[in-house]
C-alpha cells in the first residue's frame, strides 16, 4: 500500500532523486502488518524503504487515525478530515492542546509516539468504532474514555451546533498534526540527504500542514501527488510496474491532474438535447465563450464550469469547477449556503494566473494542485475577501497557460474586466455528492443547484 503511494508521488514528480514520505490513516504492509508512516529514498527508477512504523495489530501509531479520531469527535464523519482542517483556524490555543500533547510525543530526530489507548478510546466514544466494526471497548479504556468526556464533552452528533470546545479541539488536533508532519519532513531530509521531497498518503491532502513544510525552507523542490489519497493507488501501481517490472526509464512529469476522459462537443450537445425542455443554450467559439463567461462572473453570477478531462484527486482545478467573483465578501456564504448547502466555515479557493501569483500571495513556487495554503498579502485581503480564510491564508491554485489554456484565458479575461487576476473556485458538486464527471452529471447538477449559468464545452446554458 505504501509502496504504491510512494511510487505515485516519486515517479511522476520530475525529480531524479528525492526523499519521499508517506503518511495516511492505515494500509497493509507486505507481511500483513498495518502501516501508516513510511520514509523512502527515490533515485531514478529505484525506491528504497528507509523507515516504517508497521505494527502487527491495529495502527496505534497512526497520526492520520489520530486526526480521524478528532474528526469523529467533532461530528464531521468518515473521511471528512478536510472539514476539521477548515474549522481549526476558528479555534484557539487552550487547555485542550496541552491535554492532547500528553498522548502524542514528538522527538528531536523527527520521530513521534502516540499513546496506543487514545485513538481507540476516541473511536469508541464516537462513530469511529462503527467504521472498524469494533465491539465493546476493552475495560482498561474506560477510565480514559471518562476523562475524554470530562475534558471534551460527548462527541457531537451530526446537525448539532459547533461550540468553542469543538473549534479549540480542531485547532489543537491540527497543530499536533503539523508538528508531527514537520518532524517527519526533517527526518526524511536527515535520512536521505536530499533537497527534494515528494509527499503522498491521505495526510498529504492537509494543505495547511503542507504549507508549513514549504515555509520551513527545508527543501528546494516539493512535489505533492494531487491524488494523494487511495485514489492515487492505481497510478502508483502502474508506475511501479512500468519502472520495475518492464524496466522502462522515467518519461512522465505530472504537471496537471486532468487525467479523466474528455467528452466531445457532440456528446455534450446530445446530453443538452435530452434536457432541452428545461434549458436554453447557445454554442460559441472559445474566445467569445471565455469573454461572456468572464463578464457573467464579474457581474457576480455563479457559474458551473465543465471543460476537458476531469481531475484525478479531490480538488477541482478548473475542469469541474464552480466559479465566482472573489471580490464580494458575501460570495462565500452565497455559495456555501445557497448553492452547495454545506457548513458555514468551509473555505473557497482562489485560482490565480501563475505569473501574477506573487502579487497577491506568499507563493514561493507554482502551486497547480491546490494542496498548499499560503498567506495572502495584507494589502490584497480587501480585494479578494471571498477566498481568504479567517487567518489570512488561502489554499491556492496557480494556473499555467500551457497546462490549462482555456481556464487561464478565462481568468485573464476576468482580469481585463476587473483588474483582478483571480477567480473563486470550488468543486462542481452539491454537498455529500461526488464531483460531476459526465455531461449528464453536470447538467443534472446545474438544474438542481442555484447556479446562474453552466459553461459546458463550447455551450453556455441557462434555465428556461
Amino acid at each position: 500500500h505504501h509502496l504504491a503511494h510512494a511510487a505515485s508521488a516519486f515517479y511522476p514528480s520530475g525529480l531524479v532523486n528525492s526523499g519521499v514520505h508517506i503518511i495516511d490513516g492505515v494500509g497493509l504492509f507486505a507481511n500483513g502488518d498495518h502501516v501508516s508512516t513510511t520514509i523512502w529514498d527515490g533515485a531514478d527508477t529505484k525506491l528504497s524503504l528507509l523507515q516504517a512504523n508497521n505494527e502487527p495489530g491495529f495502527a496505534t501509531q497512526s497520526i492520520g487515525l489520530f486526526y480521524s479520531a478528532i474528526t469523529y469527535h467533532i461530528g464531521m464523519g468518515f473521511l471528512e478530515e478536510g472539514k476539521t482542517m477548515g474549522l481549526a483556524p476558528y479555534g484557539n490555543e487552550s487547555e485542550i492542546y496541552a491535554w492532547l500533547q500528553q498522548f502524542v510525543k514528538t522527538q528531536d530526530d523527527g520521530q513521534y509516539f502516540i499513546d496506543d489507548r487514545f485513538i481507540q478510546a476516541m473511536f469508541h466514544l464516537s462513530e469511529g468504532a462503527k467504521y472498524y466494526r469494533w465491539g465493546n471497548p476493552d475495560p482498561t479504556l474506560i477510565p480514559l474514555m471518562s476523562e475524554i468526556n470530562r475534558i471534551l464533552g460527548s462527541s457531537r452528533k451530526k446537525g448539532e451546533g459547533l461550540t468553542q470546545t469543538h473549534k479549540n479541539l480542531a485547532w489543537a488536533g491540527q497543530k499536533i498534526l503539523e508538528d508531527v508532519v514537520l518532524g517527519l519532513a526533517k527526518r526524511t531530509q536527515q535520512l536521505t540527504g536530499s533537497e527534494n521531497l515528494c509527499l503522498a498518503g491521505g495526510v498529504a491532502l492537509n494543505s495547511v500542514a503542507n504549507g508549513k513544510i514549504v515555509d520551513s525552507g527545508m527543501f528546494k523542490n516539493i512535489f505533492i501527488q494531487p491524488a494523494a489519497g487511495d485514489e492515487g493507488q492505481a497510478l502508483g501501481k502502474l508506475f511501479h510496474r512500468l519502472h520495475n517490472q518492464y524496466k522502462l526509464g522515467r518519461f512522465f512529469h505530472m504537471k496537471n491532474a486532468y487525467l479523466g476522459p474528455i467528452y466531445s462537443d457532440s456528446l455534450i450537445q446530445d446530453a443538452l438535447l435530452r434536457y432541452s425542455s428545461d434549458l436554453i443554450y447557445n454554442e460559441y467559439k472559445s474566445e467569445e465563450l471565455v469573454r461572456i463567461a468572464a463578464k457573467h462572473i464579474s457581474e457576480q453570477k455563479i457559474i458551473g464550469w465543465y471543460q476537458g478531462g476531469s481531475e484525478i484527486g479531490p480538488r477541482a482545478l478548473g475542469h469541474r469547477s464552480i466559479l465566482a467573483d472573489p471580490r464580494p465578501k458575501n460570495m462565500r456564504d452565497r455559495i456555501n449556503f445557497q448553492v452547495k448547502h454545506r457548513e458555514w466555515f468551509r473555505p473557497l479557493a482562489p485560482s490565480v494566473l501563475e505569473e501574477r501569483a506573487a502579487e497577491y500571495f506568499d507563493a514561493k513556487s507554482p502551486l497547480p494542485f491546490m494542496l498548499v495554503v499560503c498567506k495572502v498579502h495584507p494589502d490584497k485581503e480587501k480585494i479578494i475577501p471571498a477566498v481568504i480564510h479567517v487567518d489570512g491564508t488561502a489554499r491556492l491554485q496557480t494556473v499555467n497557460e500551457n497546462d490549462n489554456g482555456l481556464y487561464y484565458n478565462l481568468i485573464q479575461a476576468f482580469d481585463h474586466i476587473t483588474g483582478v487576476p483571480v477567480v473563486l473556485n470550488t468543486s462542481f458538486n452539491h454537498a455529500g455528492e461526488p464531483i460531476v464527471e459526465t455531461p449528464d452529471d453536470a447538467i443534472k447538477a446545474f438544474m438542481r443547484m442555484n447556479l446562474d449559468f453552466l459553461v459546458i464545452g463550447n455551450f453556455i446554458v441557462k434555465r428556461k
